[in-house]
């Protein structure tokens, strides 16, 4: 289904403009300037690359042709080894050169194009003994030809015979009904093109539909028969298809997944700069939007908007996942998307969202070895499709907090995600109270959470910059069995941490009394142990309450500064300060 939308909409996804038959956009590096008698004109070989952006060459439309090992020469445009015999270490580069010639000739025969007779004369005449070979010549460049000044490729009659011959050497069978377009009629054996730029894939492409072991066919049907595709259809999609990886705004690169995205009229940019690059000013316009229930500008879209997600196995595509819906609807889906993890910034300052791989990123030590591609996949689906956040990346993201004894932003932003994951009719209310801190929870869990970072924070207060404190050493503990670890640091406090701030700092004293108080006001004993789900309560208890504290911290700072402070303001200004040296 998703290689007929493809096909379908290829004209819009191109720009309106359908390259012709076995034509590509190609970067050519090098034009060897002829007259129309085959001889060279001025100084022969021009370079079109330089600069950063052209370093491969100039983007034009070539002829091209999906090709394996063996030897197929490209008409009038190619490399080194086949235009010019120049390969010092291909073996094969003076049989790939003959190929070319013949080619060339073949076509200067059938068209009688006077330009293309003068390439043909100009190979005849050609040997690496001119000694005319540029020195910055690299294998992999791309020549084509200049005759008179007008480029060979693009007249009309080159391209027609291009378009015979390639078919002509394409392996097809007829007879059988094409499964994108439903016209019976020859398929392809071997198809045109390969999808380029896929993670994980072959740099010379991978193909999207093929078979080569007796297990994969069936019914006589071999190679990509097994799946009848014209050579018209799987051109035109295999086109579209490469120009949405290769166009920064359609398509979204995590780890080996490569992720496209199109609409079927007009483009698709801001949902994907959503994912890729979300700006808070324009989320928090869709949020506010969803939350009022204003059908405003950013609802009203019905085109058709799709997804399709690929991956590499070796030679061969994977599709991963595949998406059809409205523009409208999934804004509606990324609105959820962003409210499920929207989160306070660390400092409490302000709320932050977060890109697909930045939330990915966050569940391993070391994402660009370890990230596989099930994580962003899911997070993906998530936000297009409104899956639920899979219970195993909740378990890896509070794995990854006790390992490191630590609460990052985005892992806490995903732990929020994960947690309304379990209620599948969460509303944006049920999203937006687990933002900051919520002074009315009073489940234990959140309250375990949040009195550890209190007592962390007085510790801090009491004892100024140390080596290992408590979250070093009870972090984990406290997390999972909590009873283990909170009553003996409860009492710790009492005797030992608050008397000294006492003793030097009476408003910073009542105001973490207060504090801690009013968190073990609803409390009447310690769980056990805490399950996963609890865990990930904690977690997000000890983050918010640390972000509150340093929210409280910043304001005092701000109007000691402006002369406006309270007995306990300043005295917090003051311990942020010994924290911070």
């Amino acid at each position: 289904m998703i290689l007929q939308q493809l096909y379908q909409d290829a004209a819009n996804i191109l720009g309106g403009e359908m390259p012709p038959p076995m034509y590509d956009r190609k970067p050519v590096r090098w034009v060897i300037l002829l007259k129309l008698d085959g001889t060279l004109e001025g100084e022969g070989f021009i370079s079109l690359g330089g600069d950063k952006e052209t370093k491969r060459g100039q983007p034009r439309m070539v002829p091209y042709v999906g090709r394996t090992s063996s030897v197929r020469a490209i008409l009038l445009s190619d490399s080194p080894a086949y235009v010019l015999g120049f390969g010092p270490e291909d073996r094969n580069a003076a049989k790939k050169h003959e190929a070319f010639k013949a080619l060339v000739k073949q076509c200067a025969e059938e068209t009688n194009d006077p330009a293309v007779q003068a390439v043909s004369v100009f190979l005849s005449q050609w040997s690496l003994e001119l000694g005319l070979v540029p020195s910055e010549l690299m294998p992999a460049d791309l020549i084509t030809f200049r005759v008179d000044g007008e480029w060979v490729v693009d007249d009309p009659a080159v391209r027609q015979f291009w378009a015979r011959s390639a078919r002509a050497e394409g392996d097809v069978e007829s007879g059988s009904q094409c499964l994108v377009t439903g016209v019976f009629g020859p398929v392809e054996k071997s198809l045109p093109g390969m999808i380029k730029r896929v993670p994980g894939g072959q740099t010379s492409g991978i193909a999207i539909v093929s078979a080569n072991e007796d297990a994969f066919e069936s019914y006589g049907l071999t190679r990509a028969q097994t799946s009848p595709i014209s050579r018209e259809a799987a051109e035109t999609f295999t086109k579209a298809l490469n120009h949405l990886i290769v166009t920064r705004e359609t398509h979204i690169t995590i780890g080996n997944l490569v992720y496209v995205f199109w609409v079927d009229k007009g483009d698709a940019n801001d949902l994907i700069t959503f994912l890729d690059t979300p700006d808070p000013d324009r989320v928090r316009e869709l949020l506010n939007a969803a939350r009022s229930g204003e059908r405003k500008h950013l609802y009203v879209d019905d085109r058709k908007f799709y997804a399709f997600a690929l991956s590499a196995s070796g030679a061969r595509a994977v599709v991963r996942d595949w998406l059809k819906t409205t523009v409208s609807d999934a804004r509606g889906r990324l609105a959820h998307w962003f409210a499920s993890h929207e989160m306070i910034s660390y400092d409490g300052q302000d709320t932050s969202y977060f890109s697909i791989y930045k939330l990915a990123a966050s569940v391993y030590r070391d994402a660009r070895k370890e990230m596989d591609n099930q994580t962003p996949q899911a997070l993906l689906r998530s936000a297009l499709h409104g899956d639920a956040v899979p219970r195993t990346l909740l378990a890896k993201a509070v794995m990854r907090c006790r390992a490191e004894q630590r609460v990052t932003h985005p892992r806490a932003a995903l732990i929020k995600a994960a947690l309304l994951s379990l209620n599948p009719n969460y509303t944006l209310e049920d999203a937006q109270r687990m933002t900051n801190l919520d002074h009315g929870r009073e489940d234990a869990p959140y309250l375990c959470g949040r009195l550890f970072a209190e007592l962390e924070a007085i510790q801090r207060a009491a004892l100024g910059p140390i080596n290992t404190t408590m979250i070093d050493r009870y972090f984990g503990a406290a997390s999972t069995t909590p009873s283990k670890v909170l009553s003996s640091l409860v009492a710790h406090a009492n005797k030992a941490h608050l008397p000294k701030i006492r003793k030097t700092r009476l408003p910073a004293y009542l105001a973490m009394q207060e504090r801690l108080e009013q968190i073990l006001k609803p409390m009447t004993a310690f769980p056990k142990t805490l399950t996963l789900e609890n865990q990930a309560a904690f977690i997000l208890g000890f983050y918010h309450q640390r972000a509150e504290n340093r929210a409280d911290i910043a304001k005092a700072k701000d109007r000691k500064a402006r002369g406006e402070a309270t007995e306990q303001e300043a005295a917090l200004a003051e311990i942020d300060n010994n924290i911070e040296n």
